[in-house]
């Protein structure tokens, strides 16, 4: 260990890349998922998509309340339609969903990558660039934590 150590010291340059590649080692916890949400974030943001609709499917097996169908339409960046598509009582669920918007829907991603998630995976429309279904997995020594959001009919409006 001496060694090693008093070899560092006389090589200064190998010392900070050593330090400089245990703090990326530290940072790149899902650094390609983040660089992915990043690009079609801003393919997405250049449609300049103000009106559009689709349906958002949100499941997850550890928390039942969690577990909808919504139809979305946005205009604006703001919901103006939420309806729920299985006759689930529209109140709470609604109230604190996120997923009422594309631009929110990239916030979750976000904020999954921001939390340092075990896993993110998500599948995006090849044209404008929206996510198509989205897999978050918080821990992957924890069962059932899993949350699911899948996007379909979605529909640019007039």
């Amino acid at each position: 260990m001496i060694q090693i150590r008093s070899f560092l010291y006389r090589h200064p340059i190998l010392l900070s890349a050593v330090i400089v590649a245990c703090g990326l080692l530290f940072l790149s916890k899902n650094i390609v998922a983040r660089y992915d949400i990043w690009q079609h974030h801003r393919v997405w943001n250049q449609q300049h998509l103000i009106h559009y609709r689709y349906i958002v499917s949100v499941s997850s097996m550890g928390r039942p309340d969690r577990n909808y169908q919504l139809l979305v339409e946005v205009r604006n960046n703001s919901p103006t339609l939420v309806q729920s598509k299985d006759g689930q009582p529209l109140g709470e669920v609604v109230e604190q969903a996120d997923e009422s918007s594309i631009e929110g829907l990239f916030h979750i991603m976000e904020d999954a990558i921001n939390r340092r998630v075990e896993h993110v995976r998500v599948d995006y429309d090849p044209h404008l660039s929206y996510p198509l279904d989205i897999s978050i997995d918080p821990s992957a020594r924890q069962v059932d934590d899993e949350i699911y959001y899948s996007i379909r009919d979605f529909e640019i409006l007039p």
